[in-house]
């Protein structure tokens, strides 16, 4: 046993002497990963910055401008917006609101003359970076970027053409030369919390982030062995603790066998090790997918979606930016939902974390905003979002289908009653473009002028056409045909349009909650309340939660999910009700948690500058004979903080 306990004290030292800096970066920038993100631009950002629709500039409805282009459009794939400052229709291609083309295509033409935007010229790129940063363009130095910098070396580090445009006051903004699409934004406010939080959490230091797989290894094989480490150090201090005291320590009896740093490193080892064993293990989650997690969950992926995965691995995408909205509490389900009347999270995460990648937090929270104003923000999943689902046992998103009904990604659900695409489908019901051919959007936004709308959404309920107002600020409102304001829907009807789809309505769990639970969950307060909650009686136990407000599924839970649940915000985010709902109780435990383990770091530093010390010494000295005096001083230096037994 003596030596099982060596080899166990050999192991744990090397890998203190290896990571211990590796730590230190990722413990304190825990903190601030609670209240600041990495910079990104997010669709609410757009919106702020965009102009309200002016009706007298819209000549075109909806229909006339998608026969100008030659194609057909749906309710759930166009929407209005601004471009340049001009009413543009956006057709398909999931761009984002108030965005540009973005990656994903689609078409935008021109609602005052029906023209369809293709190229973008240097002008107007420097006209829409200039109204973005509300900065005139002669006080900006423009560069095309060739290389990824701080701010660009993750998503977009392959993003060609772009262009960065800054100004004095410290705002920097980046724009995409193909479709004008503000790609990242940043200001020196916004840069420097990124330095105390997202860049050394995640190691996004350029020289090594720029390089994708590079980047991924080490923090995959850095997580595990510093998993694999902790674990072997809480063995070893249990272990060589001396509940009879033993040992003896200024000539008075004592149950831990070490003096000085060591002493305290033993200390803060028993008291914060199984927290650092579980929030580095967790941290490793985020970073997937792992056939391991896919097969406990179920969620292993089929032969096309595999390649898929591999490719989102390499292409830069982050796998931070769900855990940026898990840990945020922003599920997964549709884009962008009304509900309370404010624009709620796009369903990531996750958490945010990252965002161009946040997700992504590790001990980290969202930004509380205060009041009542349940505002979230609204980005566009990332391309490999099926890649971290799958591996955290997660849901995938909901598209929508031509006709207006939304369909699940997951095929799993097979477009039967009690899936995600069946509830929802069933609440937005079945709308054409031709239901909404009596009201050309002009009209509409006269009939509302105390209303700023800046930008304007097809959507329906129950078959019922509607239009979804997007204002400044995170807001929306929803409006009849007519214009008329409508803040929400009876719950009852919610309720029977639910029972209307699930195979058996009699064996489901139906409840209106007004607190988060352990599954709808979101520590910000951002998440609407009341909820309607839906326990679907099948073998995966799945839940869906629908803000009776806009009658939409805020976010969907089944046991699939418990990986994401426990093993990554549960254990890395503590999020849990007792905590979250009683802020800043969770505040003040989780930066007890990251003090203490900054604490172990630091004389897990200290003893390895001392081992390498007495390496290099002894290297520096290998050619020497030593003294007597030099054989028992080192004697004694091994054997200084090692107390002896009585």
């Amino acid at each position: 046993m003596k030596y099982i306990l060596r080899f166990l004290i050999f192991v744990h030292r090397w890998v203190g002497v290896a990571l211990c800096v590796v730590f230190l970066f990722w413990f304190p920038s825990g903190i601030g990963m609670m209240y600041w993100r990495f910079p990104e631009v997010t669709a609410e950002d757009r919106l702020d910055r965009s102009p309200n629709l002016d009706p007298a500039k819209i000549v075109l409805s909806p229909d006339e401008a998608a026969e100008k282009a030659g194609i057909q459009a749906s309710p759930t794939q166009v929407r209005l917006n601004s471009f340049d400052g001009r009413p543009v229709y956006r057709f398909g291609g999931g761009a984002g609101r108030g965005g540009g083309r973005g990656s994903r295509g689609g078409r935008i033409i021109y609602a005052d003359t029906g023209e369809e935007q293709t190229e973008v010229s240097t002008v107007m790129l420097d006209r829409m970076a200039s109204v973005w940063a509300g900065r005139p363009f002669a006080e900006a130095k423009k560069v095309s970027v060739e290389e990824p910098d701080q701010w660009t070396v993750a998503a977009l580090r392959n993003l060609r053409p772009m262009y960065k445009y800054s100004w004095p006051d410290g705002q920097q903004v980046y724009l995409n030369g193909m479709t004008g699409e503000v790609v990242q934004y940043t200001t020196f406010a916004k840069r420097v919390a990124a330095h105390v939080s997202a860049i050394p959490h995640w190691l996004y230091y350029t020289p090594l982030r720029k390089h994708q797989p590079q980047w991924l290894r080490f923090m995959i094989r850095s997580s595990l062995i510093g998993t694999a480490g902790a674990m072997i150090g809480i063995v070893v201090a249990v272990w060589m603790y001396s509940p009879k005291k033993k040992y003896r320590l200024d000539r008075r009896p004592t149950g831990i066998p070490y003096r000085g740093q060591k002493r305290w490193h033993w200390i803060f080892g028993i008291v914060f090790g199984l927290a650092t064993v579980t929030w580095t293990f967790s941290g490793l989650m985020t970073l997937g997918p792992f056939p391991i997690v896919q097969r406990l969950t179920g969620t292993e992926p089929r032969s096309g979606q595999r390649g898929q995965q591999q490719e989102a691995q390499q292409s830069g995408e982050e796998p931070q930016q769900q855990a940026a909205a898990s840990q945020r509490g922003e599920g997964r389900g549709q884009r962008g939902e009304l509900r309370n009347g404010q624009r709620q999270p796009a369903d990531k995460e996750v958490a945010g974390d990252p965002s161009d990648g946040q997700r992504r937090g590790f001990g980290r929270g969202g930004q509380g905003r205060g009041g009542d104003r349940r505002r979230g923000k609204v980005v566009d999943p990332p391309r490999d979002n099926t890649a971290i689902e799958a591996n955290r046992g997660g849901s995938q998103s909901e598209g929508a289908t031509s006709d207006g009904r939304q369909v699940a990604a997951n095929p799993s659900n097979g477009g039967r009653g009690g899936s995600p695409q069946g509830i929802a489908g069933a609440l937005r019901g079945r709308v054409t473009m031709a239901d909404f051919a009596s009201v050309h959007p002009r009209d509409l936004l006269t009939k509302v002028p105390n209303v700023e709308v800046k930008e304007l959404e097809w959507t329906s309920f129950a078959g019922e056409p509607l239009f979804n107002a997007n204002l400044g600020g995170g807001k929306s409102q929803l409006l009849s045909l007519d214009g008329t304001a409508i803040n929400g829907f009876a719950t009852n009807r919610v309720i029977d349009i639910v029972k209307s789809v699930v195979p058996e309505p009699n064996t489901i769990d139906i409840k209106v909650i007004d607190q988060y639970d352990l599954y709808y969950l979101d520590r910000t307060r951002q998440r609407p309340l009341p909820v309607i909650r839906v326990l679907i009686n099948d073998d995966e136990k799945t839940r869906y939660y629908i803000d009776p407000k806009s009658a939409r599924i805020v976010t969907t839970y089944s046991n699939r999910n418990w990986v994401n649940r426990w093993l990554y915000a549960g254990l890395h985010s503590l999020n849990f009700p007792f905590l979250y709902n009683h802020r800043p109780l969770w505040d003040i435990v989780v930066i007890i948690f990251m003090v203490g383990g900054t604490a172990l770091c630091v004389t897990s530093l200290v003893l390895a500058w001392r081992t390498l010390g007495r390496k290099l010494r002894r290297i520096a000295a290998n050619d020497l004979l030593p003294s007597a005096t030099d054989h028992q001083s080192q004697r004694m230096t091994n054997s200084s903080e090692t107390l002896q037994v009585r």
